[in-house]
């Protein structure tokens, strides 16, 4: 679970600034908070704020932070991201810095970067709330030199400290990870925590949509699933359904499955996919690809089928359908990976291409139809998701951009100490919370 993030000097984040999970005290939806140890977590973050104010911002942080360790290293020079708007920031490093639990273990990774350097980097285990131990700790010191320091039993055997001295003397690269290195240290501990940001903490943004529908294709059960709930939220979908055809017969019949479903394959095409093993599938498009199913190829086309006016089904595909069913599709995935224990979505806009009435309602859904650890935090500018009906109070935050400095800010509800009873939806709109533009009406010109 994501316990807190901490980023500095980076977009419009000037000075050190903290957005955490923490429970409160509050009594409100019990089963929106997890324990972890003595840690109480919630699982659910509504971000508000005005346009420009930073909400998408904090997602871009959290993306950067993440995609540096999925790559190991720093892929561009970071001082293209750095706050603009302070002079004095242009010489301080950019910092990222994530709490997190892996089970029962919770951990604190950071680094701070500068151009293309790495110049700190740490992880502490912060279990024991009197004692962080430290783990791990990289210090470049310039010209390929640094200074690491490591857990006492990871760096007790020969092999062991072997390896480390190579690493601080000839492996390592300044921009680099140190964490990058956690096969070649031989420590499993370390492998589980890369493996857990890599594949475990998802990003929805505002325009994307699901790169491909691997999970639609690999299991077609799950469209009966997707077509229950898919049928709530009036799009004219009646069901997703997969189209299924060998290989052998595609190959007879070419021309009549490059009409049917607008797709031609090259002789490279059809070698790889003949060459198929069971658990790598050729994907063709993002709602089309090959597999291999006991021992045959199979073809697997995604549908969504809409009813003509006599009655009849027709399928459409994923590009054919508006934005707003395209994004209720990509957010039906958080839907349908509920029993996946301990992930952590991260959406931009959630109401990004829908109608106010359908978020809530799917917002509600997501609230009240999921287990375990799993969390979801996602920037909005719905008003009618206010409401402690859906949340608690330190679930909700606001973002605000200083008028002078021009820095971003953020604060939860409940540090408000906002009364039962009282409408939050109108406090917001009035600006009690902030997080909402200031409009200056006697400039505007029609």
């Amino acid at each position: 679970m994501l316990i807190r993030f901490t980023v500095s000097n980076f977009l419009s984040f000037d000075e050190e600034t903290v957005f955490d999970m923490l429970a409160s005290s509050s009594a409100e939806h019990p089963d929106h908070v997890s324990a972890i140890g003595n840690v109480k977590v919630v699982k659910n973050a509504a971000i508000y704020g005005a346009n420009g104010s930073g909400k998408s911002n904090l997602v871009r942080a959290i993306d950067t932070f993440i995609s540096i360790i999925k790559n190991g290293k720093l892929s561009e020079n970071i001082n293209t991201y750095k706050f603009k708007l302070n002079p004095e920031s242009k010489d301080l490093p950019v910092k990222f810095e994530m709490e997190f639990s892996i089970g029962d273990t919770m951990y604190l990774y950071g680094i701070e970067c500068n151009n293309k350097t790495i110049e700190h980097e740490w992880l502490y285990d912060t279990t024991n709330p009197e004692n962080d131990e430290l783990l791990l700790e990289r210090k470049t010191l310039g010209n390929r030199s640094y200074k690491l320091r490591f857990y006492q039993k990871w760096d007790e055997t020969p092999e062991q400290k072997g390896i480390n001295a190579l690493l601080e003397k000839n492996l390592l690269r300044d921009n680099e990870l140190f964490l990058n290195y956690h096969e070649t240290l031989l420590i499993d501990d370390l492998s589980v925590i890369v493996n857990y940001v890599k594949n475990n903490i998802i990003f929805i943004v505002r325009y994307s949509t699901l790169s491909n529908y691997h999970n639609f294709l690999k299991v077609p059960s799950v469209t009966t699933e997707t077509s229950e709930l898919i049928r709530r939220f009036d799009t004219g979908i009646e069901s997703v359904t997969i189209n299924e055809i060998p290989l052998e017969s595609i190959l007879e019949d070419y021309s009549n499955f490059v009409q049917k479903y607008n797709l031609t394959l090259s002789k490279k095409d059809i070698e790889d996919i003949q060459n198929l093993s069971p658990d790598n599938p050729h994907l063709i498009r993002k709602d089309a690809g090959f597999f291999r199913i006991n021992g045959q190829v199979m073809f697997r086309q995604l549908f969504f089928e809409h009813k003509d006016i006599h009655g009849n089904k027709v399928g459409f595909f994923i590009e054919q359908e508006s934005d707003g069913t395209r994004r209720i599709v990509d957010l039906l995935t958080i839907v349908l990976s509920k029993h996946v224990k301990d992930l952590v979505w991260i959406i931009d806009e959630i109401d990004n291409s829908l109608h106010p009435n359908l978020c809530y309602e799917f917002v509600k859904l997501l609230m009240t139809d999921r287990n375990g650890n799993s969390q979801i935090i996602f920037t909005t500018h719905q008003p009618n998701l206010l409401t402690r009906e859906l949340f608690r109070d330190d679930e909700i935050w606001f973002v605000e951009k200083d008028k002078h400095k021009g820095n971003t800010s953020l604060y939860p509800l409940f540090e408000f100490d906002v009364k039962e009873g009282f409408n939050i939806q109108d406090g917001y709109l009035l600006g009690r919370f902030g997080g909402v533009p200031i409009l200056d009406t006697h400039n505007f010109m029609l």
